[in-house]
């Protein structure tokens, strides 16, 4: 993984204010790419005495509207994905409430339609049993599911967000152009209700 740098405590990306959507997330983790700075992931994080139903929701509703956002701009900038590849682009979210943590990951599954999976949960062991039951491993493999997804966004920012056939065999087999990923057919734009997360 390349340069990654992280920001911690209620703040806004730049993704989100362009978007009007002025939510401020608790982690955030920027890759620096050749092509500029990449949201890579965010998370939410709650203490034990503040989890209720509706901070479980409110901060997954809030992490994926914002990574939407996120998703939408690293499209724009892999300008040369193939469209049978625009699925394969996945976004990790963590969500962390007192010593439980959640990966979900968003993703486009099909022209303007985004899925979001809740793929891996670990619990921080807090008993001997719960080590035993390999309760680090499996945070351990969380995080490195996390840094796996990191690298593929860094990965396809490299190979598809500039042109790498070559120009030579352009030359030759002219009229051939690139096609270009078609963002506007495959995205859609972040809609909500402001109201929802007036505090």
């Amino acid at each position: 993984m390349s340069n990654t740098n992280r920001y911690v405590g209620d703040t806004v990306s730049a993704d989100c204010r362009n978007a009007d959507l002025n939510y401020r997330l608790d982690l955030r983790v920027i890759t620096d790419t050749e092509k500029g700075p990449i949201e890579a992931t965010t998370g939410e994080f709650a203490s034990t005495k503040a989890i209720t139903e509706g901070k479980l929701y409110n901060d997954k509703l809030r992490s994926v509207l914002a990574f939407k956002c996120h998703l939408n701009s690293l499209l724009k900038k892999l300008l040369y994905l193939p469209q049978s590849q625009a699925s394969e682009v996945h976004m990790p979210i963590l969500q962390i409430m007192g010593q439980n943590i959640s990966l979900c990951v968003l993703s486009l599954i099909d022209k303007q339609v985004y899925s979001v999976q809740n793929t891996l949960d670990a619990e921080y062991p807090r008993t001997l049993a719960g080590i035993k039951t390999e309760g680090i491993r499996k945070i351990i493999d969380l995080l490195g599911q996390v840094e796996y997804m990191m690298d593929g966004i860094e990965k396809n920012m490299k190979n598809y967000s500039h042109n790498t056939n070559s120009k030579m065999k352009g030359i030759i087999g002219k009229g051939k152009c690139i096609r270009q990923f078609e963002t506007e057919a495959w995205t859609s734009s972040v809609q909500w209700d402001t109201y929802i997360f007036d505090e």
